[in-house]
């Protein structure tokens, strides 16, 4: 939690490096998916339009990147050789794998992390829940 409240710093500065450091991490496959679930709490204290569509742009670029690595990891020549000896296991393979990679597989990290957050309470579920 303490990482996704230093992405909501007060200082732009501080702000700007973590999320640029967080970025390239992500994108060079250094930190687990999870980890991009954190890149989204750096949007709401953005007061500049030029940071929002830079951050915008960063997060879409990174969704690309990852949804292409996983099409790309379906044609490998690996995969064809595993369906070949091991029927069935390609499907757990690629699943195994994607599980690592798509964006989607944030999401419930994403809520954990909402659930926790200190601006939210338990005073605020009726009108989430409307």
């Amino acid at each position: 939690m303490s990482l996704a409240l230093l992405l909501q710093s007060p200082l732009q500065q501080v702000r700007a490096q973590f999320f640029a450091r967080l970025y390239n991490m992500l994108t060079s496959l250094k930190l687990p998916i999870m980890y991009m679930a954190l890149l989204f709490f750096s949007a709401p204290v953005e007061t500049e339009k030029e940071h929002l569509d830079v951050i915008k742009r960063q997060i879409q670029a990174l969704v690309a990147s990852r949804r292409k690595l996983v099409s790309e990891h379906k044609s490998d020549p690996c995969m064809k050789w595993t369906i070949t000896f091991f029927v069935g296991l390609k499907r757990d393979i690629l699943l195994a794998f994607a599980s690592k990679v798509l964006p989607e597989y944030a999401f419930p990290h994403l809520l954990f992390l909402v659930a926790h957050h200190p601006d939210f309470s338990t005073d605020d579920l009726h009108v989430v829940a409307k």
